[in-house]
């Protein structure tokens, strides 16, 4: 019975996802007309299946389906943490470039050339976290994009 319903799992989800892909959503309207043909195939082409064996089958089908939704619901909620966390490490880093640049006139008491060496000193390091961030925001432009077009396959999914 578990490869069974495996199988119908298996089945179910492609349609849906090939009918997000290509979108033609009402697939799921397309197995509704077909009921009268597709008994068989909920009965997985057993004959003589029962209703018991058939509630049983429903009653898996629905444990699989609220299990799919928590890792969907998972996942969607890793990826709002991982984008707070590219904004918190894209805040540090602007924000560690401001506070080399702060300190760039600390020590007005030294001698000429320590104070260029030191200036020097400050200055790169605030280029390096300065380059820092516009690399992370480089790389990570392309994410809000993404995120976009996954979506409305997303919303699908959910509700």
């Amino acid at each position: 019975m578990k490869t069974v319903v495996a199988w119908y799992c298996r089945a179910w989800s492609a349609i849906k996802t090939l009918s997000m892909v290509l979108s033609k959503p009402n697939w799921e309207g397309w197995q509704r007309e077909k009921r009268g043909n597709l008994k068989a195939h909920k009965a997985h082409g057993v004959a003589g299946v029962s209703e018991d064996s058939r509630a049983i089958l429903s009653e898996g089908l629905h444990i699989e389906w609220c299990k799919s939704q928590v890792q969907a619901n998972q996942w969607t909620e890793e990826v709002e943490l991982l984008q707070e966390e590219m904004y918190h490490v894209a805040d540090f880093l602007s924000w560690h470039a401001g506070w080399w640049e702060k300190h760039m006139n600390r020590r007005n008491v030294l001698a000429t050339p320590e104070q260029k060496g030191i200036k020097g000193y400050v200055k790169c390091q605030a280029a390096l976290w300065r380059a820092m961030h516009d690399r992370f925001q480089e790389m990570w432009s392309i994410i809000p994009a993404h995120l976009q077009s996954l979506s409305p396959a997303m919303e699908y999914t959910m509700s």
